[in-house]
Formats: C-alpha cells, structure tokens, sequence
C-alpha cells in the first residue's frame, strides 16, 4: 500500500466500515509510515478541531446537503454531470487560500458563458460558450467525488482552508470535469466570503472579478449561480467605485443587471449598486 491509498481508504477505516484486509493492510502502513499515521490522527481530531470562521449570511445551510445533491444529480442534456451518492472517506493535507487564488488566475485564460447568460465583458481574453465537460472513469469519478464531498463536509463543518486544498486537488487531478468546475465555485466562495472588497486595491479586484467570470454556471446548482452572479455583481461594482473607469462602470452595469434579470428584487445590494451605477 503507498500513501495515496492510505488516504483514500482511511475515511473508511477511521469509519469502521474496512474489510478485515484493507484494514490490515492500513494498520501495517500506518506503522511503518510516519506521514500517514499522522494523516489519520489528523482525521480522528478532525471534529474537535474547528476554527473560528464563520460562513456568509447569505448562505441558507439548512438545505445545503439537498441543494447540493439535486445539482450534481440533475440530468443535462449534451453534459456529463450524473453520478451518484458515496460516502465520504478521505482527506488530503491543508494549504493556503493564496495557493487557491494563484490555481484560479493561472486557468483565468478560459471564460466560458452559458447560452442563457448575457454578454458580459471579461477581464481578459475571448469569450466563448461551453463546452462538455470530461468524462472521469469509474475510478477517477469515485477518488473526485469523494474529495468534492469531504470539502462540502469541511466547508458546513468551518473549515474552509482544508476543504480549499480539496478542491484545488480535485482541479489538478481531474480538469475540464464536472467537479473541477465545481470546486472552481467553491475555491472563489471560501477566498471572497472572507474578504471585503472595499478593503481591496484596484488590481486586486480585477483579478477577483476574473476568477469570478471564469466560473462555469453550468456547472451549478440554481442557488450556487445566484451566489456566483452576485460576487460578480459585487466586486464589479467596487472595481468601478476604485478605478473610477467609465469602462469599468459599464462592466459592473452589466453584471449587476444579469443577476438582477435572472434573481429580480432577491438582493437589496443589487439595486443600490445598480441605482449608483445608472
């Protein structure tokens, strides 16, 4: 056994749901590698070891579990996106948020748009429209979807830095799938749930927004693309307020009027920023 199948069984032994050998088998590793045996301390400690982060108001948890799961199992026509429930059973090592933002800025050169979203500039590079997502095999969909739910459990749980790292690694281990862009959603939500952005310099917000406007909708569940067409929205609006560019204005115009045509009168912030814009 090596160490990445250490961590992909651990949840389970640590669940006591392994077969007498993978638990032997896990039991022999752990004692004879130092790295892992910590990596399943780390899990066993997991619950009790919760930072002090709190979630935005915005987000309704109460349903999180359903609305997430109606998402990623609703058919789409020409996508692959239909899987179906496993339990939860790894955890990777923790990393940073700025090693998130760098992931999302080094794919930024890919602004995909639904058919159905207006035309809304971007920071840079060419639009186009979206293409199908790849296809994992069965093994890939298992590992993918068991890192995506265990930073969904981080995430309710308040930890987002380590369900941060989960996505990223979902990002590097599967692109172009239904999950990476996903986890796309999840990694930008985790960074700017945490910031102000009236606190942020001109060329920080341009690149917030460009992470913001390389999210694939499609990929997301109806209350995930109003939070998406909302940050887009917001941070837009403080770019303009910083730069004070009429083209910039115009920019933040656009986004807060493509939330407010598919979300009419759900954010009050929308149509404050939308009267100062206009």
């Amino acid at each position: 056994m090596d160490c990445h199948e250490f961590e992909r069984m651990a949840g389970a032994y640590h669940d006591g749901n392994s077969a007498p050998d993978e638990r032997r088998r896990i039991e022999e590793h752990r004692q004879s590698c130092s790295r892992c045996a910590s990596f399943l301390n780390e899990l066993g400690s997991l619950g009790n070891a919760l930072l002090n982060w709190r979630m935005s108001d915005r987000v309704d948890w109460t349903a999180f579990e359903r609305r997430v799961m109606t998402a990623v199992e609703k058919p789409r026509t020409s996508r692959w996106w239909a899987f179906p429930v496993i339990k939860w059973s790894a955890l990777t090592a923790a990393a940073s948020l700025a090693a998130v933002t760098t992931g999302f800025l080094l794919w930024h050169n890919q602004i995909p748009q639904t058919p159905s979203e207006p035309k809304i500039l971007t920071a840079k590079g060419p639009s186009r429209t979206s293409s199908e997502f790849r296809k994992l095999s069965s093994e890939e969909d298992s590992d993918a979807r068991t890192l995506y739910y265990r930073g969904l459990e981080l995430m309710k749980n308040g930890r987002p830095d380590r369900a941060g790292q989960l996505f990223s690694d979902i990002r590097q281990r599967y692109p172009e799938s239904g999950l990476a862009a996903a986890s796309d959603y999840y990694q930008a939500y985790i960074t700017d749930s945490a910031i102000d952005p009236a606190q942020l310099d001109e060329g920080t917000l341009r690149l917030r927004l460009a992470v913001w406007e390389s999210i694939r909708l499609d990929a997301l569940g109806s209350e995930e693309v109003e939070q998406a067409l909302f940050y887009r929205a917001k941070i837009g609006f403080h770019l303009a307020e910083r730069s004070r560019s009429p083209l910039e204005k115009q920019h933040a115009l656009e986004h807060a009027l493509a939330y407010q045509s598919r979300f009419p009168g759900r954010s009050p912030e929308v149509e404050t920023w939308l009267a100062r814009l206009r």
